[in-house]
């Protein structure tokens, strides 16, 4: 709501509805000499897609959309484009209604600005955090659902220590909360453990540059099942185009995130995220083998025990069948 009343507003500005107010123009404001290299780029887009990262979470709950098959990619679609059209337009009434000095000197957000321009500084300063402050409060409560799926199917699967904590479900709520506090607690390090003053660069820079290396993973995973398994049905196909201009825009932001940007904002130097990632990437290859190969983790999951109970009840049952079959012996 708020992003289409940004939207509304910049263009009522940009057709001349503010008379009081020195709208630029795109033509004055719009121009990247100068502006960026290939790292800075790099950099920039991990900003960019986190900023359609949402949209990704609905494939974290799948076994509790209803008809996944027919809706998940109604849904990617529709919310996606949704987005995108607001996001460009945003973009356009930015640079449309502030000027180059004014985006770059922001201090608080580029909409904070944008709307202290045209309203003046009580929206903007007051109004709209608060109004702000709502968006990553709904984002955070769907993070904390839907990633709290994904660690309590993990320890399930035995993947990490204390599995059957962490796994467990409380009956009266049907929450997961050991994995709760388990993110919590993540969250917590996260917070804390940055910097000062560049918690979100760093939080962003950080796990983005982690999941473009699985996104990489990933795609060369989908490709070997399918050369495979070539038989196997596929209720939701993704189209091989797709798949590799997705996985070769990941790989450029992999390698040119290291080529050093035109200016450095941050309190710390500007690989730190990377390179703490790619640690953190190779130390979790020493705790796989730990968990799986060592301890054997997935031999004893929860999962596991399912998988042998379901077995040694479909053997007994089949037995049972086979016992009260009449004889055909005479």
């Amino acid at each position: 709501t708020l992003l289409s009343f940004l939207v509304f507003s910049g263009i009522v500005a940009l057709a001349g509805g503010f008379k009081n107010v020195d709208i630029p123009g795109l033509s004055a404001t719009i121009n990247f000499e100068g502006a960026t290299n290939s790292g800075s780029m790099a950099t920039a887009i991990y900003y960019v897609m986190f900023a359609y990262g949402g949209a990704t979470n609905v494939n974290n709950i799948l076994d509790e959309v209803h008809d996944p098959v027919r809706n998940l990619p109604r849904v990617g679609i529709f919310s996606l484009s949704i987005t995108f059209v607001l996001y460009m337009l945003a973009n356009v009434v930015y640079y449309g209604v502030l000027t180059r000095d004014e985006i770059l000197g922001s201090s608080l957000t580029i909409a904070a600005t944008f709307f202290s321009k045209l309203y003046g500084g009580t929206f903007g300063t007051r109004v709209l955090p608060f109004l702000i402050s709502l968006s990553p409060l709904g984002f955070a409560n769907t993070i904390l659902f839907t990633n709290s799926r994904i660690v309590l199917e993990i320890a399930r699967d035995g993947l990490l220590p204390f599995s059957n904590y962490i796994g467990w479900v409380e009956p009266r709520t049907n929450s997961p909360v050991f994995s709760i506090a388990l993110i919590w607690v993540i969250t917590a390090i996260f917070l804390w453990a940055p910097p000062p003053g560049d918690v979100f660069n760093f939080i962003t820079t950080f796990s983005s540059y982690t999941g473009s290396i699985f996104d990489v993973l990933t795609v060369g995973g989908i490709f070997l099942l399918r050369s495979r398994e070539k038989d196997l049905e596929r209720p939701i196909k993704a189209p091989a185009i797709f798949l590799i201009f997705g996985v070769l825009f990941s790989i450029y932001q992999l390698i040119f995130s290291f080529v050093p940007p035109l200016s450095n904002s941050t309190a710390y130097v500007y690989y730190l995220p990377y390179v703490g990632s790619l640690i953190l990437f190779f130390a979790t290859i020493g705790y796989w083998y730990l968990q799986v190969v060592w301890y054997k983790g997935p031999e004893k999951s929860y999962n596991a025990q399912l998988a042998k109970e379901g077995l040694e009840a479909g053997t007994l049952e089949k037995i049972g069948a086979e016992d009260k079959k009449p004889s055909t012996e005479e």
